[in-house]
């Protein structure tokens, strides 16, 4: 037991090295875990987040219906794609999210291990490139 928990807290230290928001959420999408990730990115420390929806939190904009999402979820044990977030000081950020299922002994579903990286400014960029490139077209050409 107390090796577990020695494990345990090795594997939290480690999570909350990497740049990526790592965090844990139950089958109720309430926040169990939060890494310094999260705290980076969104503002919010871990106090402020575990015990919190995450979608409410976060005020997640998603691609398609959340029903859908988790349909996914439950039946491939994965999902992946864009999600718009709110951080705490109100502003708007593009995450690259990764779903991982998490599922008990008996096979239900436990919980959702999600990674987030923040893409805002590769949108930004890509939108002005096909803007110009729209324009682009769209210009007279020189014929002599």
């Amino acid at each position: 037991m107390r090796k577990s928990a020695e494990t345990l807290r090795e594997q939290t230290a480690l999570l909350d090295q990497t740049h990526d928001t790592i965090f844990v959420r139950d089958v109720s999408d309430v926040i169990t875990y939060w890494n310094r990730g999260g705290e980076e990115l969104y503002g919010r420390s871990r106090n402020e987040a575990v015990g919190k929806n995450s979608h409410d939190l976060s005020q997640t904009v998603f691609p398609a219906r959340l029903e859908d999402i988790k349909a996914e979820l439950i039946r491939t044990g994965r999902w992946e794609g864009e999600l718009i977030h709110t951080r705490r000081d109100g502003t708007k950020v593009v995450a690259a999210s990764r779903w991982s299922l998490q599922r008990d002994e008996q096979g239900r579903p436990a919980g959702t291990l999600e990674t987030n990286n923040a893409i805002t400014e590769r949108k930004r960029a890509e939108e002005a490139l096909q803007q110009s490139q729209a324009e682009r077209a769209q210009a007279p050409r020189d014929v002599s």
